[in-house]
């Protein structure tokens, strides 16, 4: 697309990359007039401005010149004297003349010439400046005149070696874009020359022999220094020639246009763009690189009726080309395609009109539209980038060198990182006390009693630390009660020596304490009722001790001597003697209850029987209203689940450690979960509901408590303490019930477990990643795809391969169905037999039939095979019969021989149906004589038999002839040997014309089978030695677990594969063939397993495979690793 223009016949030259803003220079054309006939010479600067509407470009300054030029040059340098100019413009014109120009001034209007030579003898029509140094320009001149000027010193130009001769003008000279030191220059004779300017010599000379050219152009390729291109101006051969010095006897590519090419620039930003322009009236920008054949035309210009003389990218914007043409127009277009507005074409016309010389536009104008690049430029691509990849890697490439593509791997959380490395370390080293105490070193209040609690869950006696560490400790409690003593005025060395006074009950004492009896007595296990009461202590503890009958030693007869009578009154004292005297219990607990005697009513109650007992003691419960009664009561009628449900929340401490005391380990995970859930539900007091599930054990609790308290539990680091809190009390949950977790059933911990697996995986840690998404095993498809995709990211992972996760579908396309024709009924028990065919005139020659080898061996019985177990009914009709129904059964027919002396074989396939020959019965012999080539055409296979007509003789029976000659490839029978139905039969194996005709022998008879194929007697196997059973047990049981839980196909058969394995180790154990190190190793890994420690069962197979005997564990090893991956995987 055409995006701006200026009315000029210039050469022109783009300001230097560096510059800002983009300008371009335009010098008068030599060699060109317009209808004035001026001869006058200008030098212009116009300033390049995208963002403005028009084509039009602003002249910043113009300033006039001794001559008119050929040539026109920006470089970056800044001559001695113009600092600040924004480079050098040199100009080469006729008369050998180098002017040197002042950018600035120029736009400024003054003069600016900075240097001015005349050192050449003819037009200079060459100019270049070294990409490397940019004070070194080369010119070229006529007479083979090649100079290299020091523009810091440009007085004394220098010459890269002799002249080349015959001398002839030098239209082009080119540095090398990769080798500072390397010039090319050519002439219009085709003759191009490599100098190195450290030898002033030239070093290679090139020219195409075999084609007339006119070298006009020469450039370098700016990637490769051994490649350059030159442009033809001759139009006999209107070519630019690609060339490669390494092979330089001929090009190695040419791009032809129709007429000479007047220009050629070879693109800086990007290979694969070189622009040229002809006489064709045609600016083609070519891929040079390309393979096409003739070349690969990526975009081309809109061109005018006359030439364009000069093209040249831009080197700020790439994108930018600008060409001058002599029709008067120094254009600018963009390589990005677009369309001319309708007034930009209507100036077009009008200005071709206006030219004397030139031809009107109007109708040869091209159409302004002009498709972009049919690929992206080099200068558009990144130049850097950078993509994500998973488990933290980063993929990162550099134009510095394209070929290599860097992996880094990034951890953006390396806090993270680090506190999970220490967590696992601390798990699989068995070092969590250590810790738990520098968690408690490092957290706040709340924290720290956490943590505590969560160390205390790895101690010898949980229940009695949680006991202390709520503050209820034996020492402290029996100091505050001698504190308390001693203000009532009993000492404690006092109280201590009347407790030392209680003993157990004498024989003199007996008859005093027949109520210790009733005690006794009152409980179905011979233990007293009050042993509930029994200090706190452990569980242990309160077991071993047995319960004692106490009593205070007193004066037995002091109650002897004083006499007493009984109430006999009908108050309450006479009823209850009364009731006593005629052993009522029950009425005399209830006299007592009434007259609001308790402790006599518990007396009595004793001795009436456990059930007055248990009734009388909640009565008592519900008359006492103390502070204390609840707690009396729920500790002696063991109602625990009551004083959890109704205590006040504010004594939760003295709720847990009732709970720690006195529940049995069977319901205390589920009575502290019942007091978890009523904190849980108070806002104040949610974290205190962390420590009763702590102590329950429960990991799922936990994590929802968690949740509910957490600030934001979204942030990493509060993941993190999460999963320090979740997996601290798994493992005291596994060391306290020997046994492994096992997988969660709790949908927010395995979210929790697997928003953390990805996160450590997205820092990298995939192994330890995959771990944690084991732990969070569900049915889940987004997680069985982390899986997946966790495992097959490491190099090497030594888990289980899970499952793949996807649906497998098919998407070849499906093979068409065979239809067959449908099978006919099963023929009877007994065949019907044919009858011997009719004689036909001409017998067929035996001469056809191959004669059977001397040396063949004797017929063996015919096998049958799995094609042939189900025979086809005969497609041939019968030759008896009526066609409506079955022969008749005839015996004789049995033994009769074929009337021929040749068997004929069984009849040719149907191709039609594509159905095979039937079989024929076994016992039944062959009747046809009819040849294959006599056979009559035949209908469909399952049309009816066609009548034949019978003809009895009334003459006796006459057996015939035995046959004499053989059919071919079957065995010759000697005429002394009697005839056997049998050989004639299916027993003989197929011979060779059967298999030329692709006929199958029928199978034998049922029997035949029987007594070939013999049932081999099952193997009875020794039995496997007593000392090794348990050995056999253990991983049987653990397969027949795995059978279990197996629900996928693949995990089906690895259970299949391992039951054989074990069967080898089997064997192995009954022939007592493994060495005492392989039987250690095996029992290592049966107690691994018999306590779900299935990663160590790994570590010494791992070992044994190492070390151990290849070919004596080679035959069940595998199947021993295989089934403890599925025990991992599956969880068991």
């Amino acid at each position: 697309m055409k995006v701006k223009e200026v009315s000029r016949t210039a050469n022109i030259a783009w300001s230097p990359a560096k510059h800002h803003p983009i300008m371009l220079a335009a010098g008068t054309a030599a060699q060109q007039l317009d209808a004035t006939f001026s001869t006058t010479a200008s030098l212009e600067i116009f300033r390049l401005d995208l963002s403005e509407s028009g084509t039009t470009m602003p002249l910043e300054g113009s300033v006039s010149i001794p001559q008119r030029c050929h040539k026109l040059l920006w470089c970056g340098l800044e001559m001695e004297g113009s600092e600040g100019s924004g480079g050098a413009i040199i100009a080469g014109s006729d008369n050998g003349l180098v002017t040197v120009w002042s950018p600035k001034a120029v736009s400024e209007g003054e003069e600016g010439l900075l240097f001015k030579s005349d050192q050449h003898s003819g037009p200079v029509r060459s100019l270049d400046v070294n990409p490397f140094q940019s004070n070194l320009l080369a010119s070229g001149a006529s007479d083979s005149e090649i100079f290299i000027w020091d523009l810091n010193n440009p007085q004394n130009p220098m010459t890269p070696g002799s002249k080349t001769q015959p001398p002839e003008d030098i239209s082009c000279v080119a540095w090398n874009c990769q080798v500072q030191h390397i010039l090319g220059s050519t002439a219009p004779s085709g003759r191009s020359v490599v100098w190195d300017l450290r030898k002033n010599e030239p070093i290679i000379q090139i020219s195409d022999h075999s084609s007339k050219i006119r070298c006009k152009a020469i450039g370098w390729h700016p990637d490769i220094a051994t490649q350059l291109a030159t442009a033809s101006e001759d139009d006999r051969s209107p070519v630019v020639q690609l060339w490669d010095l390494r092979f330089a006897t001929s090009p190695m590519k040419v791009l032809e246009h129709q007429r000479g090419i007047l220009s050629m620039a070879w693109c800086p930003h990007d290979a694969d763009l070189l622009i040229t322009c002809s006489k064709d009236n045609r600016v083609v920008c070519w891929n040079p690189n390309s393979s096409a054949q003739g070349g690969e035309i990526v975009y081309e210009l809109p061109t005018t009726s006359q030439w364009t003389f000069e093209a040249l990218w831009c080197p700020r914007n790439p994108a930018a080309v600008a060409t001058a043409s002599f029709d008067g127009h120094i254009s600018v277009f963009s390589l990005m395609g677009g369309q001319n507005s309708e007034e930009e074409q209507k100036n077009i016309g009008v200005a071709d009109d206006n030219d004397p010389f030139g031809q009107s536009m109007l109708n040869q104008h091209k159409a302004a539209t002009v498709g972009p690049l049919k690929k992206p430029p080099k200068w558009m691509r990144r130049p850097c980038g950078a993509t994500w990849g998973f488990g933290g890697r980063l993929a990162t490439f550099n134009q510095s060198d394209p070929k290599k593509i860097r992996i880094h791997q990034i951890t953006t959380e390396k806090e993270l990182m680090n506190r999970s490395q220490a967590l696992e370390a601390a798990l699989n080293d068995n070092n969590v006390m250590e810790f738990c105490n520098k968690k408690i070193s490092e957290s706040d209040a709340d924290e720290k009693r956490t943590w505590e609690f969560l160390k205390i869950c790895f101690s010898k006696e949980p229940r009695q630390n949680f006991l202390s560490l709520l503050g209820y400790k034996a020492e402290e409690l029996e100091t505050k009660f001698g504190a308390l003593s001693e203000s009532h005025g009993v000492s404690a060395g006092e109280l201590a020596e009347k407790m030392e006074d209680l003993t157990t009950v004498t024989d003199d004492d007996s008859k005093h304490l027949k109520a210790s009896a009733a005690f006794e007595s009152a409980s179905p296990a011979d233990a007293s009722p009050f042993d509930n009461l029994s200090p706190a202590g452990s569980r242990d503890e309160r077991a071993s001790r047995e319960p004692r009958k106490l009593t205070i030693k007193t004066q037995v007869s002091s109650h002897v001597a004083v006499p007493f009578s009984i109430s006999t009154d009908d108050d309450v004292d006479g009823l209850l003697s009364k009731a006593l005297l005629t052993g009522n219990f029950e009425l005399a607990v209830e006299i007592c209850l009434f007259a609001d005697r308790l402790s006599d009513a518990l007396v009595l109650a004793v001795a009436g029987g456990a059930d007055l007992f248990t009734r009388t003691q909640q009565i008592y419960f519900q008359k006492q209203k103390g502070k204390v009664s609840r707690l009396l009561s729920a500790v002696v009628q063991k109602d625990w689940l009551d004083i959890i449900q109704y205590g006040e929340l504010q004594n939760w401490p003295e709720l847990l450690a009732a709970l720690l005391t006195y529940a049995k380990p069977e319901e205390f995970s589920t009575l502290c979960d019942v007091l978890g859930s009523r904190l849980e539900a108070d806002q104040d007091l949610k974290r205190s509901a962390l420590l009763c599930y702590i102590c329950a054990g429960n990991v799922e609790k936990l994590v929802e408590c968690w949740l509910g308290i957490s600030v934001d539990p979204e942030l990493p680091l509060s993941l993190q303490d999460l999963i320090e809190k979740v997996m601290i009390l798994r493992k005291a949950v596994q060391m306290e019930r020997q046994r492994q977790p096992g997988t969660t059933g709790s949908p927010k911990l395995a979210q929790k477990l697997q928003e953390y697996a990805i996160l450590l995986a997205s820092q990298g840690d995939l192994a330890t990643s995959i771990l944690y998404l084991e732990h969070a095993m569900t049915a889940k498809d987004d997680q069985l795809e982390w899986r997946d995709r966790v495992y097959h990211a490491q190099s090497h992972c030594d888990r289980a391969q899970p499952d793949f996760p996807f649906a497998i579908l098919n998407i070849l396309p499906e093979k068409p169905v065979e239809v067959r024709a449908p099978a006919p009924a099963p023929e009877p028990a007994l065949a019907p037999v044919h009858a011997p065919a009719p004689e036909r005139k001409a017998a067929p020659s035996f001469a056809q039939v191959p004669a059977p080898s001397m040396n063949q061996p004797k017929p063996m019985p015919w096998q049958p095979s799995a094609s042939t177990s189900n025979p086809i009914p005969s497609p041939i009709p019968s030759s008896t019969g009526s066609g409506s129904g079955p022969a008749v059964y005839n015996p004789r027919l049995y033994q009769e021989t074929p009337s021929s002396g040749m068997r004929p074989g069984p009849p040719p396939p149907l191709e039609a149906q594509q159905v095979p020959p039937p079989s024929r019965p076994p016992h039944q012999p062959i009747k046809s004589a009819i040849s294959y080539q006599e056979r009559p055409p035949q209908g469909a296979w399952n049309d009816p038999p066609q009548i034949q007509p019978q003809t009895k003789t009334p003459t006796a029976y006459v057996a015939p002839a035995p046959i004499m000659a053989p059919i071919g490839g079957s065995p010759a029978y000697s005429q002394s040997e009697p005839y056997n139905p049998s050989v004639q039969t299916g027993e003989r194996p197929p011979t060779a014309h059967n298999e030329q005709l692709g006929y199958a022998p029928p199978p034998p008879p049922a029997s035949q089978k029987k007594e070939a194929m013999p049932t081999p007697p099952p193997v009875m196997k020794a039995a496997i030695p007593a000392e090794h059973l348990s050995l056999v047990q253990t991983f049987d049981d653990l397969l027949d677990r795995c059978g279990k839980l197996a629900k996928t196909p693949s995990m089906k058969r690895k259970v299949d594969d391992v039951k054989k394995k074990l069967e080898v180790l089997a064997d192995k154990l009954r022939e007592m063939s493994l060495s005492q190190s392989t039987l250690g190793s095996l029992y290592q890994m049966s107690q691994a397993i018999q306590i779900g420690d299935y990663q160590t069962g790994l570590s010494v197979h791992t070992n044994l495979v190492s070390t151990g005997n290849f070919n004596e564990i080679s035959g069940f090893m595998p199947g021993i690793k295989t089934l403890l991956q599925m025990s991992l995987q599956l969880r068991l």
